[in-house]
């Protein structure tokens, strides 16, 4: 048969036949091969496969199988998968894959099947004529259609004897690889209902025998079974799931052969096919698939759980013997004589035996479950296996059905990927979509306009991460975009986008309107477009000019005012201009646009008064159209008498307004009040003495002042008449709303200029006077003349008293937007307060009325009635503030003694502020006699006449603003005086408390100074606690060149003078001027050794007081200044250094200790800039490790972080780390013996059974018992044990680490001052080698113990008496001397030895 087709077709390829040319001479040869193969296809079929298979099958019937392990293992293998996981070729196969011409012609199977004598086709010596023909009728293709495809499934039946669905599905996907192989076959293909007969060689029909004597036990399971049909099934139809999934790789391949014909239907009405698709398409292979929301996802996740519990059920009916009753107790003693013991242990078995049944059932199932799956194509959605995952990516490759997919446009595989043009879908889309689009740049134009937009949108935001590579891409994308804004794809397609990108516009999320408007400008922003606009914002003038902008602009009108409510500046200005001119675009085409410009403008004004304010007020051309606006409606509404304006809505109130000479009563909307309070607020008129320049504000701003700002005369007189303006609008129209808000008149009267704050103070309603008093940032004038106002007020009232109590009820303040401002006391005070801060910088006596003034002092002297408040928690100022000079001016007062209870304190602020207002003349004593008297002689006579009233009213008004030189003067007087006065009464302490710093701020004379810091030697009556309390308040206080004068005295002072000044407060000085500043690395040598003297002297007397400082913080202000004055540099380390090396020579023994710790935390600080070469410097630090062995390891060093990080690579058993250990340990031997304690916790945590190191586990060594393990018994049960205890397991590299690090030390440091932490270590290596001795492992701790041995007999070399002593002592209940003699490190004599010399 092969040489009769191989004659047949290269007769009619033959180039005599018919005289065709060659084309349509390979055609004629082609369909002849054609129509052999299709009948050597049906014989196959009908005759020598069934032949083949049924002599195999006489072969295999002896064969059994256990009907428990279900229908076999799932077979996955493919000639469409891996090649490393295809079959075999069967010999019937491998007959027609050679006979079909799907084997190669030069192959080796080839070769085999014409010449079986023969070892392949090449070692022929010459190429044969018959050669030539199979490799032409190999070369003219082996095309599949669909009427081979129908051949091998028509003989396919279930009947014995014909055609096996195996042998059926082998043969299709064989011919299928062939297809796939680029040898130029192809598949023709166009019948869906071939997919739908290709599963039907995946079905499985169990065995009869399995439901002999079968009952379902679950409901469920009857329920499927009755649902079954009349047509003689027992159970739902089942597939061999290895089958079932190899048939679905065929059907995908034929939806990208034929995705019109058969992929169009298959992904509408086969779902696993459609879930398929969709993973080669997004090449995502994900379950569920990659376009699901989490609805969907849920819902494929629930169908594909209840096929798995339905196939389960079904398996267990099928595959395993029904449940043996739980319980049994078949066999077991039973009756009364049968004890409580026994019949406990058969309960035990029992249960021990259902456990064991159930697990193995649960194995059993778990098998068995796996071999079926439920047939049901048109079904839920099937979640492909793990094993049948390289299948699809093989095929998937084989056929490039990816490409396929993604190019194909009938249908849309990728839209239909995608499932929505939604954001949500877009953004589930953009990981998988963003590789296509790189590869394929064509897609884009087959993207709607709104997938377009979002991918723009993406890519136009941060460019960060993934979003770069879509910024790559974005140029195809924007050309899209752009054409479909102007209208070039339609209009649909048009509205679309423009509604999408503006939406983004006006979202609340900064981001999404920042990417918005950058599309929309690269998108718009290059048609020609109006020359005034800014080139940032052209899109939003070119939105006029597009194809269809009548029908835009409204939807355009609506995003963009609701983006002013989000943005602000220049942006914010370009889109108020553009409402501006698309407003008006819709008026002139008689477009329904909802609301005019001047109710937009005023409303968004309104809404963001700041903002708006901050916008006008720079951007000179919203400046004028906001102006032109406000000033233009209110005119209009000013001149309408019969209807309101219908441009505006909302509520609006009555307002009289002048106009031409004649006052009219107007309906003025509320926006447009507020709107015009915001104007006025940051207007330049141009009028007022201390107005700036008008900065180009339209002439109109004058007018809207005139018309809304017009009390009856500046001076705040009442006038007849309605009143005008703002001052006369009370209420909207029928409703409880203020016209005015409080909020709007404090803009006012805080106004840019003068004029206008002025006339928003005399038309402001009097109710709401004391609220703006309680403003902050007044400007003079409007305060003056609310003040004068109120001061009016009550000269013209005939009960002064009552009209300001009722302006001051707290029923009256319920508008003033202060939540709950207190009593009416409260209210008092607060005002009182707020006037005294703003005159006390100096507004003083300006000519206005001051009733109101004079009756807030006199109210707040009366008695308040009694509140319970919680007592407030005094601040107490620390012992050494570190403050920074530019915080001074933010405390520029002091209250008094520390022990003042919170009512005087009340009235101590009440007395201050009643001192701001003293030129009211309230109030004052009789100090106005000594007026004419110098200060001094005004402050003698109130000391010697023990009034501290009349004292601190004079310090209050005149200290508080001397500076220079009579500052310091005064302060130095009034020092002495109180020195002189023998002062018996403690409110002279609290007067120098209180206003010698005040009066120290701008300078200090040195003699102050020698005053300030005198020591208790001198015997000053003035408390030394009191000049520390002075001291401590002029550091708030002090300007930056009192600063560097007080600084320069203190670093002058000669060493014999030191004493006669107080150290601590010294200490305290330097540290707050130097301590927390650069410029101590600018002291000259001379500075510096008097900064150190000063540090080390104050050191030597707090040690004698509290002692060596043992903490590793909270150390003495004058440690804490040498070692930040040693941090500074090398210089200033080895200034401080040499000064305690000369005070150690010349100190007394308490001192010496004091100094050496003190040298050894500078050590500490900075080890590399320590020279340990001189004799004195190592004998120094040698001896203070000894003296503070239990403390200074804690200490600060600036070497700990390195120190860490190396310990915590040593469990690594790094040799690089064992080098840095060892050089550290030879540079710097105490840093080294500083970490002794975690040196031990390392091998102690190393040493303990199933430790988690960092090393390999080929470094462990584990060891057991020579016994090896023990028996033991467990309820009756005897098992086997291995104990492991300390010392079982340890790493050898880190054991001997550390005794390498510690064997580096230098024999003077180890031996001596190191002795204890030597010991440590030396302890716990000698309790591992304890435990080592009785295990397996002895040997494998050798060269620890010959280590430990050196370090031993070292330690005996060179330090006799330390070695006896530890020797002696005691090491888990033992001597350490029996463990040396036990574990070989010292001979028997030696221990005797010690002994002696002991004893």
């Amino acid at each position: 048969m092969f040489q009769c087709v191989t004659l047949h077709v290269a007769a009619d390829g033959s180039s005599k036949s018919n005289g065709l040319d060659v084309a349509n001479r390979d055609e004629t040869a082609r369909k002849t091969l054609h129509l052999a193969r299709k009948s050597l296809l049906s014989w196959c079929c009908t005759d020598y496969g069934p032949r083949w298979s049924a002599a195999r099958k006489r072969r295999k019937n002896n064969d059994a199988t256990d009907p428990r392990s279900g229908a076999g293992s799932p077979n996955y293998r493919s000639a469409l998968g891996p090649i490393e996981e295809q079959e075999s070729i069967p010999t019937w196969l491998n007959t027609m894959r050679c006979l079909l011409f799907i084997e190669e012609y030069n192959s080796y199977l080839m070769g085999k099947f014409l010449d079986p004598n023969q070892s392949g086709l090449e070692e022929a010596k010459a190429i044969t004529e018959e050669q030539e023909r199979i490799k032409a009728c190999c070369l003219y293709g082996a095309d599949i259609d669909d009427n081979m495809i129908r051949i091998v499934l028509d003989a396919f039946t279930r009947q014995k004897g014909k055609f096996p669905a195996e042998m059926a599905l082998q043969l299709l996907e064989h011919l299928f690889e062939s297809c796939g192989r680029g040898r130029g076959t192809s598949l023709r293909v166009s019948d869906p209902e071939l997919v739908w007969e290709i599963y039907s060689l995946a079905q499985y029909s169990p065995p009869p025998h399995l439901f002999d004597g079968k009952e379902p036990a679950g409901a469920r399971m009857k329920e499927k079974i009755s649902s079954c049909g009349s047509e003689g099934d027992k159970i739902p139809r089942l597939a061999l799931p290895g089958f079932w999934w190899r048939a679905t790789m065929l059907g995908l391949v034929m939806c990208g052969a034929s995705p019109h014909d058969i992929g169009e239907v298959l992904f509408r009405d086969h779902p696993t096919l459609r879930a398929l698709i969709k993973m080669v398409t997004s090449v995502r292979y994900r379950f569920p698939t990659v376009d699901c929301d989490q609805v969907t996802k849920e819902a494929m996740k629930a169908a594909e759980s209840e096929s798995r519990e339905a196939e389960t059920e079904i398996a267990e009916f099928l595959f395993l013997p029904p449940k043996r009753k739980k319980g049994s107790k078949a066999g077991h003693a039973s009756g009364p004589r049968v004890s409580r013991r026994i019949k406990k242990q058969q309960e035990e078995k029992v249960a021990a035996a259902d456990l064991a049944e159930t697990n193995k059932r649960k194995k059993l199932l778990k098998s068995a479950q796996k071999s079926i799956m439920l047939w049901d194509p048109d079904g839920p959605a099937r979640k492909p296996p793990k094993d049948s995952a390289d299948l699809l990516l093989a095929v998937e490759k084989m056929f490039d059905l990816s490409t396929s997919f993604q190019q194909c446009t009938t249908p849309d595989f990728l839209l239909l990927t995608i499932g929505d043009t939604t954001r949500g879908a877009i953004e589930r889309a953009y990981n998988w979509l963003i590789p296509v689009i790189s590869e394929i740049p064509e897609i884009i134009s087959r993207l709607p306009s709104s997938a377009s937009c979002f991918l723009l949108l993406r890519a136009y935001g941060a460019d960060l991460g993934d979003k770069t590579q879509l910024k790559l891409l974005s140029a195809p994308l924007l050309s899209h975009v752009s054409e479909s804004l102007q209208g070039k794809n339609g209009e649909d397609d048009c509205l679309r986008a423009f509604d999408l990108l503006m939406s983004d516009v006006a979202s609340h999320n900064a981001e999404r309107r920042k990417s918005a408007r950058r599309v929309l400008q690269d998108s718009l922003g290059q048609m020609e477009g109006p020359p005034e606009v800014s080139a940032s914002s052209t899109w939003m003038a070119n939105i006029l000019r597009v194809k269809y902008a009548s029908k835009l602009v409204k939807s355009s009108i609506q995003h963009l005012s609701k983006a002013a409510t989000f943005e602000r500046g220049k942006v914010l200005k370009s889109i108020v201009l553009a409402l501006q001119d698309q407003l008006q675009f819709a008026t002139d085409n008689k477009i329904d646009k909802g609301l005019s410009f001047p109710y937009l403008l005023s409303n968004l004004i309104s809404q963001r008064q700041s903002v708006f304010a901050e916008a006008i007020d720079t951007f000179p051309d919203l400046r004028n159209l906001a102006v032109g606006v406000v000033y233009s409606e209110i005119t209009k509404v000013g001149q309408i008498t019969d209807a309101p304006s219908e441009v505006f809505g909302g509520q609006r109130a009555l307002v009289w307004l002048e106009l031409g000479g004649t006052q009219r009563e107007a309906r003025v909307p509320l926006a447009l009040l507020h709107s015009s309070c915001v104007l006025l607020s940051i207007c330049c008129t141009g009028d007022g003495e201390d107005s700036k320049q008008k900065k180009g504000w339209p002439d109109a701003v004058k007018d809207l002042v005139k018309i809304l700002l017009n009390p009856s005369d500046l001076s705040g007189a009442s006038a007849d008449g309605p009143t005008l303006g703002l001052a006369g609008a009370r209420h909207a129209i029928n409703a409880n709303e203020l016209a005015v808000p409080v909020e709007s008149w404090i803009l006012l009267c805080k106004a840019r200029d003068d004029a206008v704050g002025k006339k928003a103070a005399l038309s402001a309603p009097e109710e709401f006077l004391a609220r703006l008093l309680l403003s902050s940032g007044l400007p003079r004038a409007s305060l003056v003349a609310m003040v004068g106002r109120l001061g009016t007020l009550g000269d013209s009232a005939k009960d002064k008293d009552a009209v300001f109590r009722e302006l001051l009820l707290p029923s009256m303040s319920s508008e003033w937007d202060l939540g709950r401002v207190g009593k009416h006391g409260d209210i008092i005070r607060k005002l009182l307060g707020r006037l005294s801060a703003y005159f006390r910088v100096g507004l003083g006596d300006d000519g206005f009325s001051k009733s109101f003034l004079k009756w807030l002092v006199q109210a707040s002297k009366l008695p308040r009635e009694h509140v319970t408040r919680p007592k407030k928690k005094r601040k107490v100022s620390p012992k050494s503030p570190f403050v920074k000079l530019n915080d001074a001016p933010n405390l520029l007062r002091l209250t008094g003694p520390m022990d003042v209870e919170a009512d005087q304190e009340a009235d101590l602020d009440i007395h201050n502020d009643l001192e701001s207002l003293s030129f009211l003349s309230v109030g004052q004593r009789e100090e106005t006699t000594h007026g004419t008297e110098s200060i001094e002689a005004k402050i003698s006579h109130f000391l010697a006449e023990n009034n501290a009233a009349g004292l601190n009213h004079l310090l209050a008004q005149k200290v508080s603003g001397i500076e220079g030189e009579l500052g310091s003067h005064t302060a130095s007087f009034l020092l002495q005086c109180v020195e002189d006065h023998s002062p018996k009464h403690t409110w002279m302490f609290d007067t120098l408390l209180r206003w010698v710093p005040i009066s120290l701020q701008h300078e200090c004379k040195p003699e102050t100074m020698d005053f300030l810091f005198s020591s208790s030697g001198r015997e000053r009556k003035v408390p030394q606690n009191i000049l520390d309390g002075i001291v401590q308040t002029c550091f708030l206080l002090w300007a930056p060149s009192c600063w560097k004068s007080c600084t320069d005295w203190a670093l002058s002072i000669n060493e014999e003078d030191v004493t006669r000044y107080s150290l601590s407060r010294l200490v305290s000085f330097l540290q707050a001027s130097l301590g927390d500043q650069p410029s101590c690395r600018n002291l000259s040598e001379e500075e510096s050794i008097v900064l150190c003297r000063i540090a080390i002297l104050c050191l030597e007397m707090d040690g004698e007081r509290e002692g060596i400082p043992s903490g590793r913080n909270n150390l003495p202000a004058s440690l804490t200044l040498l070692l930040d004055f040693a941090g500074q540099g090398k210089r200033h380390f080895t200034l401080a250094g040499k000064m305690l090396l000369q005070r150690l020579d010349k100190s007394t023994p308490v001192p010496q200790s004091l100094l050496s710790s003190a040298f050894m935390r500078l050590y500490l600080l900075r080890p590399q800039w320590a020279s340990t070469a001189t004799a004195q410097v190592r004998k120094v630090l040698l001896k203070s490790a000894e003296e503070n062995h239990s403390i200074w390891t804690s200490w600060i060093s600036s070497s700990d972080g390195q120190m860490d990080d190396l310990l915590e690579c040593l469990q690594s058993g790094d040799s690089r780390v064992l080098r840095s250990f060892n050089e550290q340990a030879r540079k710097y031997p105490l840093l080294i013996l500083r970490k002794c304690g975690n040196f031990e916790a390392i091998l102690k945590k190393d040493a303990r059974p199933l430790a988690q190191t960092h090393s390999s586990q080929s470094q462990r060594v584990e060891g057991t018992t020579v016994g090896g393990k023990i028996e033991a018994s467990i309820e009756g049960h005897v098992v086997r044990l291995s104990l492991l205890d300390w010392g079982y397991q340890f790493t050898e590299s880190i054991w001997m680490g550390v005794l390498d690090t510690f064997c580096s030390i230098h024999k003077e440091v180890l031996y001596f001052s190191g002795e204890k932490e030597l010991r440590r270590i030396l302890e716990c290596v000698l309790l591992l080698l304890q435990v080592q001795t009785n295990l397996t492992t002895a040997s494998s701790a050798t060269k620890i113990k010959g280590k430990a041995s050196e370090i031993v007999q070292n330690y005996k070399a060179a330090n006799l008496s330390g070695f006896n002593r530890w020797l002696s002592q005691s090491l888990e209940g033992t001597e350490v001397r029996n463990g040396l003699v036990g574990c070989s490190l010292i001979s028997p004599q030696d221990a005797i030895d010690s002994l002696k010399a002991v004893a």
